[in-house]
């Protein structure tokens, strides 16, 4: 969560690339979340906010997968790239990193039933 909110995008947007949820298991790789990305979004939206409603506001950011966050606190760093200095959580991504990777090589090499037997 702590990730999202640094990225300023949605729960069902990846903070360091612009898949959503439902492309989380693609094998194709989406574009990395840059600054430079976020700072287009953001704009877009304060261009479409012609009414100073905060509720219009946020179903303008959520439409690009924003949080609402107007101004990131990193926005004017130099070289300050979401995709490079968020990492993703260590457990999340070695079990996803198994049960994705090495547990399908496993079970294609030996065999589903090989492997439970073994297992």
């Amino acid at each position: 969560p702590e990730q999202h909110v640094i990225a300023c995008v949605t729960d069902n947007a990846s903070a360091v690339s612009m898949a959503v949820s439902n492309q989380f298991g693609d094998p194709l790789r989406c574009a990395a979340r840059t600054a430079s990305k976020t700072r287009q979004l953001l704009i877009a939206v304060k261009r479409e906010m012609r009414a100073r409603n905060l509720s219009s506001y946020f179903q303008a950011c959520r439409k690009r997968q924003l949080n609402g966050v107007a101004s990131p606190f990193w926005l004017d760093w130099a070289l300050a790239e979401p995709s490079s200095f968020l990492t993703p959580e260590v457990l999340h991504h070695f079990f996803k990193m198994f049960w994705d990777h090495d547990r399908k090589w496993c079970s294609r090499m030996l065999g589903a039933d090989e492997l439970d037997f073994r297992f």
